[in-house]
């Protein structure tokens, strides 16, 4: 039986296309029930997870169901800032993908792959209704029109740095608002971000923003565009400033910390902000 073989797969024997025996690109077929044939990672769908924080998807996981409303595979990732599972026993056929919320909905984002192409990608919550043509075919999907993938700037450093923030300073609990602050929104309309003119360079962070508390994160050096900083009137105990600050050489405007209760002496990196107007 040579004959619809699924993709990435030369032959098959005579029980069904899923059956590989030769992989079209000389590998061997990953042998699930030890009867001599299986699938090729030419048909295998990887589930690719991403976390912009870094600490993985706090207590959320996706769910793949098939037609019939069975549960096909069940995945999370545990921890860091990106993983990759493999599902190389999905049969041919249609799935909803979903992604429940957990603890930090907005940190989530997901890709579906097969053979490196993209099937479907989203956010939590985002459900991929249907993917046809596994695995014969290049497959095709369609998504509900009510669902859009996840905006871009999750993946973004300035997303990245001003997540880390956000959630360094006490923003889930201590802030006195925090408006737009790692939704969907696009950076520069969240509350305490200035940008340039109509684009989306942020050149100010801070300004009007009270209830800090915490520690300053490293990844604020990760805000290169950066001109002025503002965190002053504000409760850092036992906090220093991160040299990371070193990184923002395009600041030409203050850096405001006056009012807090900052331990030790500024990092000696300040001394690279050459054209920082001031520093209080």
């Amino acid at each position: 039986y040579t004959g619809d073989c699924y993709s990435g797969c030369s032959t098959c024997d005579g029980s069904g296309y899923e059956d590989c025996i030769t992989c079209s690109d000389g590998s061997v077929p990953v042998d699930d029930d030890g009867d001599g044939d299986g699938y090729c990672d030419g048909w295998c769908v990887k589930v690719k997870m991403y976390d912009t924080y870094g600490d993985g998807w706090n207590d959320a996981k996706y769910t793949v169901v098939n037609s019939n409303g069975a549960v096909s595979a069940v995945g999370t990732l545990s921890t860091g800032s990106s993983w990759s599972n493999e599902l190389c026993e999905i049969t041919k056929g249609c799935y909803n993908m979903s992604v429940s919320d957990g603890d930090y909905p907005t940190e989530i984002s997901w890709v579906v792959t097969q053979g490196g192409e993209a099937l479907g990608e989203g956010g939590a919550g985002k459900t991929v209704v249907c993917v046809e043509g596994i695995p014969t075919s290049t497959p095709t999907i369609t998504v509900s029109p009510t669902i859009t993938p996840g905006p871009t700037h999750y993946e973004s450093e300035d997303f990245k740095a001003l997540s880390a923030f956000y959630h360094a300073t006490g923003g889930g609990s201590k802030w006195q608002s925090a408006d737009g602050w790692l939704t969907d929104a696009p950076t520069c309309e969240w509350e305490y971000i200035e940008c340039a003119g109509a684009g989306d360079t942020i050149t100010a962070l801070g300004e009007g923003i009270n209830h800090l508390s915490g520690s300053i994160p490293t990844q604020i050096g990760g805000l290169k565009s950066l001109i002025s900083v503002h965190l002053g009137a504000n409760f850092f105990p036992m906090a220093t400033l991160p040299s990371e600050i070193g990184m923002l050489t395009n600041m030409t405007g203050p850096l405001f910390l006056f009012g807090n209760t900052m331990m030790g002496s500024l990092p000696s990196e300040i001394g690279m902000l050459t054209n920082m107007a001031e520093s209080l």
